[in-house]
This record gives structure tokens, C-alpha cells and sequence, in this order.
């Protein structure tokens, strides 16, 4: 038997060509590592400006502070028993660590304005069944 090495590699020229967006890195890290590097949502000067606030992330939930801030994983509508709209969220924390956490109060599921990948702030309450807001009480931040 004859083994013929075949060089399949050509060095492509990426001169002017763009860089991948940032929600396109975020895509690539989950797909491939299965998790994302927290900086690349997150800029330093925005958690800066959390600390300063006294926002803490919501892996370090306090019952007595009622605001945190999270990253936004995955939204998925879902309905209870009675057919009401609500978000199931998929939620991250500044340690990478995946929560969920339900939105109530979803009047109709195309008013949906949060997107993946995004951090948010919201009031934030810790129950038998996981985190809870609603959705008068999240925001987008960045």
C-alpha cells in the first residue's frame, strides 16, 4: 500500500476583509467549546459601571438587593396551565454558569424585545422554582 501526502492547506489572503462580529464570535465559541468567554459581552467598563452601582451579578444573588445583571443565553415562550405567555429564559452569570429564570407578564409573544446575548439588569426575586422578574421589570443594557 502507498501513502501519498496531499496538501490540502492554501493560505488564504485576508487583507481588507472584515472581522467576524461580535455575535458571530459569541455563535462560534458555543458551538465549538460549548461555552463563551463572558469579557466578549460584557465590556470591562460596563461592569465597571455595574460596581460602581452595586449591581452584582446574578451568580451572587442577594435577596436584599433587588437588582442584578445577567446575560441572556436562550428565550424560549412558553405557556402555563391557563394559556398565558410567559419567557423562559436561559440566563448567565459573570462566572458562566447557566440559570434559568421565568418572566412573567407577557401580554403577547411578538412584544418580545430581548435578544441572546445581551446583558440585561432587572429586578430579580429567588423562589422554589428558580430566579423570576417581570417583564416591566428587565432591561437591556448594552
Amino acid at each position: 500500500m502507498l501513502w501519498v501526502r496531499i496538501s490540502c492547506f492554501h493560505p488564504i489572503d485576508t487583507r481588507g476583509m472584515d472581522d467576524w462580529t461580535r455575535s458571530e464570535k459569541i455563535e462560534m465559541l458555543k458551538e465549538l467549546v460549548g461555552h463563551i468567554d463572558i469579557s466578549l459581552i460584557v465590556s470591562s467598563k460596563l461592569r465597571q459601571e455595574l460596581d460602581k452601582r452595586e449591581i452584582p451579578p446574578i451568580n451572587k444573588y442577594n435577596s436584599v438587593l433587588p437588582i442584578h445583571w445577567f446575560i441572556i443565553d436562550d428565550i424560549m415562550v412558553k405557556r402555563t396551565r391557563k394559556n398565558k405567555p410567559y419567557l423562559l429564559l436561559s440566563i448567565l452569570g459573570e462566572n458562566g454558569e447557566k440559570k434559568r429564570m421565568f418572566c412573567w407578564g407577557l401580554k403577547d409573544s411578538h412584544q418580545i424585545k430581548l435578544r441572546a446575548n445581551r446583558v440585561c439588569i432587572a429586578k430579580v426575586e429567588n423562589g422554589d422554582f428558580g430566579f423570576s422578574t417581570r417583564t416591566w421589570d428587565i432591561r437591556m443594557i448594552d
